[in-house]
């Protein structure tokens, strides 16, 4: 699964591993990615980063505060990982990608409302 490398490089393979094991919604992939990195992060090992991540996915309060607190951060790891799987880029173009894609989406004329409806 994933290495210990960054936060970040440890969140997009959880959400990665949750999308490809557990379900397509978005919301609930990042539900379950937030909490097998923190269980990951406070040094536990892959078997209790997946039990968190199965926990998280199943139980609608968790899902709904994701839903709730959904933003930019998520959307920002949803491009990555678009870019990343489609254009078989680096990370960092992925990065530049990303972050210019949200930044697009921004500047339009409804960007800003756009971003805060995404979910």
């Amino acid at each position: 699964m994933a290495d210990r490398g960054t936060a970040f490089d440890r969140y997009v393979a959880w959400y990665t591993w949750a999308r490809t094991n557990l379900v397509r919604d978005a919301t609930v992939c990042h539900a379950a990615a937030e909490a097998a990195s923190r269980v990951e992060a406070g040094g536990g090992d892959r078997d209790a980063a997946a039990a968190a991540a199965l926990r998280a996915a199943a139980d609608l309060e968790t899902v709904r505060r994701t839903r709730a607190g959904y933003g930019y951060r998520h959307l920002y790891v949803e491009w990555f990982i678009w870019i990343k799987t489609t254009r078989r880029l680096s990370d960092a173009r992925c990065h530049e990608a990303a972050a210019s894609a949200l930044r697009s989406i921004a500047s339009s004329e409804e960007g800003p409302s756009c971003l805060r409806r995404a979910r």
